[in-house]
């Protein structure tokens, strides 16, 4: 990203503008890139299970240490409902995590 830099450096001596403007666009730019390129997970699909009173949250990812992302259906499409859960919660209720049975279908 060190590209951005230089990029935002040459335009504004260029075009004359304020070059705090065109830090601000530039991190703003950035910042997106980087979410998009880090947190898309595209069509995930789970195998594994984790039951959370009496309903099957399906984990789709693991979200820095600390949470788990999880839907109500096996692809994350399909998924009405999403969730984070805290990893200190599963681990406090003492919940177990189940494989889908992909045989099955």
């Amino acid at each position: 990203m060190t590209s951005t830099v230089i990029l935002i450096f040459v335009v504004a001596n260029r075009v004359n503008i304020n070059i705090i403007s065109w830090v601000v666009l530039g991190t703003l730019v950035e910042v997106l890139s980087l979410a998009i390129i880090y947190l898309n997970i595209g069509n995930a699909v789970s195998n594994i299970i984790l039951v959370i009173e009496d309903n099957n949250w399906y984990v789709f990812k693991r979200i820095d240490e600390k949470y788990l992302l999880c839907g109500n259906k096996r692809k994350i499409n399909d998924s009405t409902k999403t969730r984070l859960f805290s990893i200190d919660y599963i681990v406090e209720q003492n919940l177990c995590f189940e494989k889908v049975n992909t045989s099955a279908e």
